[in-house]
C-alpha cells in the first residue's frame, strides 16, 4: 500500500466486506496502524464486527471505523460482516416479522427442532477453521457474537386467513412495489395483496431457492376462495313475512385451507319452523353445489347434516340448500315483495292472504308507456331489463287462483294500457278539455280500476256556463246520442278499459242557481231555475222566486186545526217559501254545533249581492234572474252571569233553551209565547242573570251584530229536576233592551237569599194549636255538611176543608242561601205521629232533600210534611210500677 507521495508504506492490507454491494470502505493512512471505515451503500445494512488476519495472527475488532496497529513487514486481510433485515409482511400491511440475512444466505428460512438456524462466523482468509473470536481486540469477551441467528420466515399457518389462501411470498428484489409486474399481481382493488388469479403470481413465488443478495421484503400473495350459501327460497325472492320464517340462508361456509385442496364445509338450518307461531319445520331436501364450469353436483351428508366440497381459490362456488314447504315471492314493487309458502300441489290461491295486489306508483308506468295502465294479474315472465314489473303482450302466461305450485315462484306484476279514448261534446269551446274531462283511476287505489270523470260545471271560452248532463259512448252530434248515466263518473268494468271506444261527457248550457250556504260559507242546497222553461215561474216575471201563497188548513192558539159549522178543515192563505231543503238543512246544521257557548236561531235568508247584502222582505217576491247566492240571518242568544259585572261568565250551556222566531213575542199570567225562553238546567250561585239577543247577517265581510230590543225572554226554574218549561215554574220575564237593561239585554236580578218554605199538615184535631219541631241540614254544591239548625212550626188551631176532609196545617218560610237542604221532622218530638216529607217532584219520605239556588222557583223549595196520628196513649200503657231506689239508681219493680 503506498501513500500520497507514491512511496510506498510498506502496509500490506486487503480490505473488503461479507455482503457486496452492501457499501464502501474508506482508509486513512495512520502511521504504524491501519484504519478503515465502512459506509453502508442504505440504511438497510448493519456492520455487525471486522476480522483481521495474517498468516500468524486473527483478531476481531468492533467499530466503525476501526484502527488496530500492524506490522508493516507482514500481509494482512480485513473484512467487514454486514447482514441485512428482511421485512416479511401481513395481509394487513404492517410487519408481521423482521429477519436477519447474510449474503447469499436463503430468503426462507424454517426452523429446526422449534429452532431458528444459526450460522457460524468462521475467519474468511488464513484461519478458516476457526471460529471468531467473542473478545474483539481492546474488548472484552462477549463483544463479538460469532453466531447470527437467522431467523424463520413466517409459517403458512402464521399467514392464514380466513377465506383465502396463502400463495407464498413476493420479493421486493425481484418485482419492485408498486411496479406493472406488482400490480399485474396484485389486482384486486380493496383487497390487500390479493391476485384475481393464482396463475399470475407464481412465476414470481420465492421458493427454498431464492436466496438474498441485497436488501429487500417479503409480501404475501394470498387468493380468495369464492364460496356462497343460498337457499331455494332465497333465491326466489323470499325472505319472511311478518307471519312466516324462512330458512338461514346467510351461513358463511367454513374452509379447512390446511388440505390441499382447500376443503368447504356448510351445516344447513333444519331448526327453523316455518310459521313464527311455530309448528311443522322447514324440511331439508338436497343440497347441491355449482361449480366454477357450471356443472351443479347433488352432495351427500358428511354426517351430523354437514356438506363438504373441494374447493379452489380460481372460481365461483355456490352451495343451494333445498327446503320445502316452497317459496311464492310476489314483487310488489321495485323492492318490496309479499312471500308466502306452499307445499308441492298447492293452488296459489289457497295460499295464506290468496292473491295479492302490487303496489306500484302506478303513474310512473303510465309516463313511460303515454297511457293509463291496468294491473291484470301476475306472471313469472321476467321483467325487461330495469323493470319491476312486466308489460303486458299477447300471448304472455298469467297464474291464476287455480295455477298448482310445482317449483319455487317468482311473480311480476302485469300492467296493460287502456284504449279509451275520452271528449266532450263542448271541446271546442273549452280552453282546457283534459281539465274538464278525462280518464283516470279511482279513489280505491286497486291499481285495477279505472273510470271516466268530469266536472260538473264548467265556463266555455265564450263565456257560456254549462251543466254536466251525463255520458254517452254513442255520440254523434247533440241530436243522436244515447245516456248511459247521469252521474260524473262512470266505472269502467271488466275488459271496458281495454277496448277502443270513445266516451263523450254530454253538457247543456246551465240554469240559474239558488246557492244556499251555512254559516262558514259552506254550500248546503242548490236550486236550479231555468229561465228559458216557461214552464219553471221562479223565473218568469210578474212571479215570486222565493215564496208562494198556498191554502193550508187553520189551526188555533193551541196548534190545534180549526173545523166549520159542517165539520170540514178550515182553510187559510199562507205564504210557505220554496226550497224547504234548504230551511231543513240549516236548521240541522245550527242544531248540531257544538259550540256551548251560545244559540243560534235561523231568522231569515239574505241575498248576498256583490258587496251588498239584501234583505229577505226585498228579494222574496221577484223572480229568479240571475245566480244567486243566499245567506243565513240569525239570532244569537248569550247568556251569561253577571253577578261581578267586572267579570261576567257564560252559563249558555247551563241554561234549556226554546227559541221560536215566529212566536207572538206576548207574555201574562196565562201564557207564554216569547220568541226566547230558557231554564235553569243547573242551580245558578249568582245574583244576575244577563240574557243578550244579537241579529247576524252572514257571507258579507263587515256586517256587525245587531242587538235586537223588544222581544220577550222568559225564564224558567229547575223545576223537580234539570229543568222545567211549566208555567208554574217560570222565574220572570223581561222585553229586551227595555229600561236601563241595555241594548239587546234582558236582564234577571236574585236575591243573595232565597225562601225555604216548611209547610205542617194532618187531619189529627189534637195536633191543632200545637208545635212541631224540624231538623233543617244545609251542605254545599258539592254535598259538604255545613250547617244544622233546629225551627219549629205552630199549626193553626183553624181547620181547612179541601179533597173532601179537614185539614189543620202550620208553615214557616225561612230566608237562606243556596245550598243543598235536608228537611226531617223530630220524630221523639211528635212521637204519636208518622212522618211523611216531599218536595215537588219527588217521592216522600221521613226526610226529604232540595237544592236551592237563584234558579229554583217558590213552589221548588217547599217541604210538605204529611203526620198521621199512630199512638192514641200518652204512656206505654202500664198501669202499675214501683220505683225502688237501689245503690242511688231507681230501678222498675214488677207486681
Amino acid at each position: 500500500m503506498k501513500n500520497d507521495t507514491g512511496a510506498d508504506t510498506l502496509k500490506n492490507v486487503l480490505a473488503d466486506t461479507d455482503f457486496p454491494g452492501s457499501g464502501t470502505l474508506d482508509d486513512t493512512w495512520v502511521y504504524g496502524a491501519l484504519k478503515f471505515a465502512f459506509a453502508p451503500s442504505c440504511d438497510r445494512y448493519s456492520l455487525n464486527f471486522w476480522t483481521l488476519e495474517r498468516q500468524d495472527g486473527k483478531w476481531t475488532l468492533v467499530g466503525n471505523p476501526v484502527k488496530s496497529d500492524i506490522h508493516i513487514n507482514s500481509q494482512y486481510k480485513l473484512r467487514a460482516m454486514v447482514t441485512t433485515m428482511v421485512g416479511f409482511y401481513g395481509k394487513d400491511g404492517a410487519i408481521k416479522k423482521d429477519t436477519t440475512r447474510r449474503y447469499e444466505s436463503q430468503l426462507l428460512q424454517s426452523q429446526v427442532d422449534g429452532k431458528d438456524p444459526v450460522y457460524t462466523y468462521k475467519y474468511p482468509f488464513f484461519h478458516t477453521d476457526k471460529v471468531v473470536d467473542s473478545k474483539p481486540e481492546g474488548g472484552k469477551t462477549g463483544d463479538v457474537n460469532p453466531y447470527l441467528t437467522l431467523e424463520s420466515s413466517p409459517t403458512d399457518a402464521e399467514m392464514a386467513v380466513p377465506g383465502y389462501k396463502f400463495l407464498g411470498w413476493i420479493s421486493t428484489a425481484e418485482v419492485q412495489k408498486d411496479s406493472a409486474v406488482w400490480n399485474y399481481i396484485y389486482d384486486v382493488n380493496g383487497d390487500s395483496f390479493t391476485t384475481s388469479d393464482p396463475s399470475k403470481a407464481a412465476p414470481y413465488l420465492a421458493t427454498d431457492a431464492s436466496t438474498v443478495t441485497q436488501w429487500q421484503d417479503a409480501y404475501p400473495v394470498y387468493a380468495k376462495y369464492d364460496v356462497k350459501y343460498t337457499t331455494n327460497l332465497h333465491r326466489a325472492g323470499f325472505e319472511g313475512t311478518d307471519k312466516v320464517n324462512v330458512p338461514r340462508y346467510d351461513i358463511a361456509p367454513v374452509i379447512n385451507a390446511d388440505t390441499d385442496p382447500a376443503k368447504a364445509t356448510v351445516t344447513p338450518d333444519v331448526t327453523t319452523p316455518v310459521y313464527k307461531a311455530g309448528g311443522e319445520l322447514y324440511k331439508l331436501q338436497k343440497v347441491e353445489i355449482e361449480l366454477p364450469n357450471g356443472e351443479v353436483k347433488v352432495l351427500d351428508s358428511a354426517g351430523n347434516n354437514s356438506y363438504s366440497y373441494p374447493v379452489e381459490p380460481n372460481g365461483a362456488y355456490t352451495f343451494v340448500a333445498h327446503y320445502t314447504p316452497l317459496a311464492v315471492v310476489y314483487h310488489l314493487n321495485a323492492s318490496e315483495v309479499d312471500g308466502k309458502v306452499a307445499q308441492q300441489g298447492d293452488m296459489l290461491g289457497n295460499l295464506n292472504g290468496g292473491i295479492p295486489k302490487p303496489t306500484y306508483d302506478v303513474s310512473t308506468i303510465d309516463e313511460h308507456t303515454g297511457a293509463f295502465n291496468v294491473f291484470v294479474g301476475w306472471t313469472e315472465a321476467q321483467p325487461a331489463p330495469g323493470k319491476g314489473y312486466v308489460a303486458w303482450s299477447e300471448g304472455i302466461h298469467i297464474v291464476s287462483a287455480s295455477t298448482v305450485v310445482k317449483a319455487p315462484m317468482e311473480l311480476y306484476p302485469v300492467y296493460r294500457p287502456s284504449l279509451v279514448a275520452v271528449q266532450s261534446n263542448i271541446d271546442s269551446n273549452l280552453a282546457n278539455p283534459d281539465s274538464v274531462r278525462g280518464l283516470g283511476r279511482t279513489d280505491s287505489g286497486d291499481q285495477i280500476s279505472l273510470e271516466v270523470k268530469a266536472a260538473e260545471e264548467v265556463v266555455g271560452i265564450d263565456g257560456t256556463k254549462y251543466d254536466f248532463v251525463g255520458w254517452s259512448r254513442d255520440y254523434v252530434d247533440n241530436n243522436s246520442y244515447t245516456l248511459m248515466t247521469g252521474d260524473k263518473t262512470y266505472f269502467l268494468d271488466g275488459n271496458e278499459p281495454f277496448r277502443e271506444v270513445t266516451y263523450t261527457a254530454i253538457y247543456k248550457p246551465t240554469p240559474l242557481k239558488v246557492r244556499y250556504h251555512d254559516t262558514e260559507g259552506k254550500v248546503i242546497y242548490t236550486a236550479t231555475v231555468d229561465p228559458n222553461d216557461t214552464g219553471d215561474l221562479r223565473g218568469q216575471d210578474g212571479n215570486s222566486g222565493f215564496v208562494q201563497t198556498v191554502e193550508v188548513p187553520k189551526m188555533d192558539e193551541s196548534g190545534n186545526p180549526v173545523y166549520d159549522d159542517k165539520g170540514e178543515p178550515v182553510m187559510e192563505s199562507k205564504e210557505v217559501a220554496y226550497d224547504p231543503e234548504a230551511y231543513s238543512a240549516i236548521v240541522a246544521f245550527l242544531g248540531e254545533r257544538t259550540d256551548s257557548s251560545l244559540k243560534e236561531l235561523f231568522l231569515e235568508w239574505q241575498w248576498v249581492n256583490g258587496d251588498a247584502a239584501v234583505a229577505w222582505s226585498d228579494f222574496k217576491g221577484n223572480p229568479v234572474k240571475t245566480n244567486m247566492d243566499l245567506y243565513p240571518v240569525t239570532y244569537q242568544v248569550v247568556a251569561n252571569d253577571t253577578s261581578d259585572t267586572a267579570n261576567p261568565k257564560n252559563v249558555t250551556g247551563q241554561l234549556k233553551w226554546l227559541l221560536d222566531p215566529n212566536a207572538a213575542n206576548t207574555v201574562d199570567d196565562k201564557g207564554d209565547k216569547a220568541p226566547f225562553k230558557a231554564c235553569f238546567a243547573k242551580p245558578f250561585m249568582g245574583t244576575q242573570l244577563t240574557v243578550h239577543v244579537d241579529r247576524v247577517g252572514y257571507g258579507l265581510s263587515g256586517q256587525t251584530p245587531a242587538p235586537v230590543n223588544g222581544k220577550y225572554v222568559s225564564l224558567y226554574s229547575s223545576g223537580s229536576g234539570d229543568g222545567s218549561f211549566e208555567l208554574t215554574n217560570r222565574l220572570d220575564f223581561k222585553l229586551t233592551g227595555a229600561d236601563a237593561q241595555g241594548a239587546g239585554n234582558a236582564v234577571f236580578d236574585f236575591a243573595a237569599t232565597h225562601t225555604l218554605k216548611i209547610v205542617k199538615q194532618t187531619q189529627d184535631s189534637w195536633a191543632k194549636g200545637k208545635t212541631f219541631r224540624f231538623k233543617v241540614s244545609r251542605a254545599d254544591m258539592d254535598g259538604k255538611p255545613l250547617e244544622e239548625r233546629t225551627v219549629e212550626v205552630a199549626v193553626s188551631p183553624d181547620a181547612q176543608h179541601k179533597d173532601g176532609g179537614t185539614w189543620y196545617t202550620g208553615a214557616i218560610e225561612l230566608a237562606v242561601p243556596a245550598g243543598i237542604y235536608t228537611v226531617e221532622e223530630d220524630a221523639a218530638w211528635a212521637w204519636r205521629y208518622s212522618s211523611q216529607i216531599g218536595v215537588p217532584g219527588k217521592q216522600p219520605g221521613d226526610k226529604a232533600q232540595a237544592t236551592i239556588s237563584a234558579a229554583s222557583s217558590a213552589n221548588d223549595a217547599t217541604f210538605t210534611c204529611t203526620n198521621t196520628r199512630v199512638k192514641d196513649k200518652w204512656i206505654d200503657g202500664g198501669d202499675r210500677a214501683h220505683n225502688v231506689w237501689s245503690n242511688g239508681n231507681v230501678a222498675k219493680k214488677e207486681d
